[in-house]
């Protein structure tokens, strides 16, 4: 797929202007190692980072010019690494579940981690009480939900990689919303602002009364195109019959 030409009216994005787009990796990071070690350090760390977002988005303002990117594949490979860090979150997240519930090693996690790094999971977690469930919840929880509303809807777009399709699914099925990276791409872009979109607010549309309609319209476009994707499929499997036996014969 060619690339788009670059605008040499726009400035140039410089190499530092990347860095806060590596605030969600770090995030998803965070809580990878956090749910996993259970490290104080890094726990207060992620604490002290997430708050000093907080005082210096406002001083740093925002920054309303468009750049051209040199490099814009690295945004996608940002989004790809945050989805393999959720994941290991998610697992970690049921290993301390699991740990919680009988002490047992969930899949010899535990025991696979010591012997490749030498880390000792079980010591680590031998203390946990209601405080490290909470936060291993939140923590998956935060994670699930960013990769879902952010990050995998960022993804649907390329629906030309199928990497990037697959993370999108797989982060919606965190919080079952993986049907939005069908329906989104090719329901909702071809609908935008019309009555059969079920992503855009109808004028006077209330919070409640959108959110009961939204789902059940988005579900609906959703089966539609399943359906449409289905009759496709038996097209290009029935092309590729036909094409086979001509080639026979």
């Amino acid at each position: 797929m060619s690339s788009l030409a670059p605008d040499n009216s726009r400035p140039q994005a410089t190499w530092p202007m990347y860095l806060p787009y590596i605030v969600p990796m770090l995030i998803s990071t965070a809580a990878t190692v956090l749910v996993f070690t259970n490290s104080s350090v890094v726990g207060w760390g992620f604490v002290l980072f997430l708050v000093a977002l907080q005082i210096l988005e406002p001083i740093l303002g925002e920054d309303h010019e468009t750049y051209e990117w040199k490099n814009p594949q690295v945004f996608v490979r940002m989004m790809q690494f945050y989805s393999v860090g959720t994941v290991l979150t998610f697992v970690g997240f049921l290993w301390v579940m699991a740990h919680a519930h009988n002490g047992a090693d969930l899949l010899g996690i535990a025991a696979g981690l010591q012997a490749v790094t030498g880390f000792d999971m079980l010591a680590a977690h031998a203390n946990d009480g209601w405080f490290q469930y909470i936060v291993a919840t939140l923590l998956f929880s935060i994670t699930s939900s960013l990769g879902s509303v952010a990050i995998g809807h960022e993804l649907c777009h390329r629906v030309h990689e199928p990497l990037s399709v697959f993370l999108s699914r797989l982060m919606g099925t965190f919080t079952m919303f993986s049907y939005y990276a069908v329906e989104h791409p090719y329901g909702h872009h071809l609908t935008a602002a019309t009555p059969r979109d079920s992503s855009t607010a109808l004028r006077g549309e209330g919070i409640m009364a959108f959110t009961k309609r939204t789902f059940k319209q988005d579900m609906k476009s959703f089966g539609k195109l399943k359906k449409v994707g289905l009759i496709i499929k038996v097209c290009q499997y029935g092309r590729s019959i036909i094409v086979c036996y001509a080639v026979l014969l």
